[in-house]
Formats: structure tokens, C-alpha cells, sequence
């Protein structure tokens, strides 16, 4: 399936995220496991790094998910999704402007970007994104000060938007056949698989729920 294919609203995915990062052969072996189960959409993040040092990283990750051929997506950071030749970025709310960043990255990378109330939401140019990161769905430790996403908001973004939502924040096992049932189909992860005693154990399990149909149950 065509990376760009992936983000249909319909399909079924498991989307990574890092959290803290390094230049160590254990950060990267630990990235290898990740990558080997197969999940769907690898996303390098980082707040504390400079632009030189996630280049370094990021060229290291960028094999790794060619590898496994995984989607590689870059955050924050157009001119980093440049440089490392990324399958796309994701963008936050202060993160620029997408007009910018589609005519900078083109029509063949993936843009993604961030949604937490209805007007951010009315606010998306949907010609020129191929997903939403809707989330907070819960509190997460990862992002404590993050905006949870209203009810009301999150059902009227599941039934009517055009392009996929992968829903991010306090998703856990336990809750996904829940928001399944309200229309959601792509979920995000970070410390639920990183902080994982047995990551491996933790995806297979959240790929089984994920990809089971649990809508009518």
C-alpha cells in the first residue's frame, strides 16, 4: 500500500512516537524491537535536542524504519523532514504554517497535524493534510498540561473528517474498543509501549485490538 494510502480514514493504524532520545546503541536497539512488529507509522520526537543532534539521530532511525518499511515522520521540524529525506512531518499548532510546508515538502509527503478543540479543527486545511493527531484523548504523563479533547468534539471529528485521526494521549488496551465504537481506527502511542517491561508483548497486543473489529461488539 502507498505510504500516502495509508492515512485513509478507514484504515486500521499503530502509530510510535519517541519521547526522550539518544545517540546509543541501546536507544536504537530498543527503536529495532519497535520497528520489527511491524506498527505502522514511526514518529521521531524530541524537545530537548538541538536541530544538528536529531539529524544525527534521525539518520540512524530513517534506516532503521527503511528496513522495516515503516513510515518515518519527523516532528516539529520541516527543514529536519527535508534533510533526512522523511516520509512527511507532523506539525503542531506553533509549528508553522501547513500552505508553507506543502509547497516546501510537495504533494508526496504525509503532513499531520495537531487538533485539540473545534476551532482548531474548523481551522485545518484538509486539502493539504493527510491526517489529524486528535488528543489529548486522556491525561498522559508524557504531556500533563496537554487540552483533552471534549466529547462532543472528538464523535463530531471521528463522523465527519476526511482524512484519517489518530487519536493520541492516555490510550491504553483497555479503552481503545471504546473509542472503536465511536468511529476511531488509528491510534498513537508513547510511554505505553516505551515505558513497556515486554514491548514486544505490549504491541502485539495493542495491534490485535487495534486491527480486530470491535465496532459491533
Amino acid at each position: 500500500m502507498p505510504k500516502l494510502n495509508k492515512f485513509n480514514s478507514k484504515n486500521k493504524l499503530l502509530y510510535f512516537c519517541t519521547d526522550e532520545i539518544e545517540n546509543s546503541i541501546t536507544f536504537y536497539s530498543k527503536i529495532e524491537l519497535i520497528l520489527q512488529t511491524g506498527i505502522d507509522v514511526f514518529q521521531l520526537r524530541s524537545k530537548k535536542h538541538c536541530y544538528d543532534e536529531l539529524l544525527i539521530i534521525g539518520q540512524k532511525c530513517q534506516k532503521l524504519c527503511q528496513k522495516y518499511q515503516t513510515i518515518f515522520i519527523v516532528n516539529d521540524s520541516v527543514k529536519l523532514a527535508l534533510a533526512l529525506n522523511a516520509d512527511g512531518v507532523h506539525l503542531g499548532q506553533t509549528d508553522g504554517n501547513v500552505e508553507t510546508a506543502r509547497a516546501q515538502l510537495g504533494i508526496n509527503k504525509i503532513i499531520g497535524v495537531s487538533c485539540s478543540t473545534l476551532v482548531q479543527y474548523q481551522q485545518i486545511n484538509f486539502r493539504l493534510v493527510n491526517y489529524v493527531g486528535v488528543g489529548a484523548i486522556y491525561f498522559s504523563p508524557t504531556k500533563p498540561d496537554a487540552i483533552i479533547v471534549a466529547p462532543q468534539v472528538l464523535k463530531m471529528m471521528l463522523q465527519h473528517c476526511s482524512v484519517s485521526c489518530v487519536l493520541i494521549g492516555g490510550i491504553k488496551i483497555n479503552n481503545i474498543k471504546t473509542l472503536q465504537k465511536q468511529g476511531a481506527n488509528a491510534f498513537a502511542f508513547i510511554s505505553q509501549i516505551w515505558n513497556s517491561d515486554d514491548i514486544k508483548l505490549t504491541i502485539e497486543q495493542l495491534q490485535k485490538t487495534i486491527k480486530l473489529d470491535n465496532t459491533n461488539n
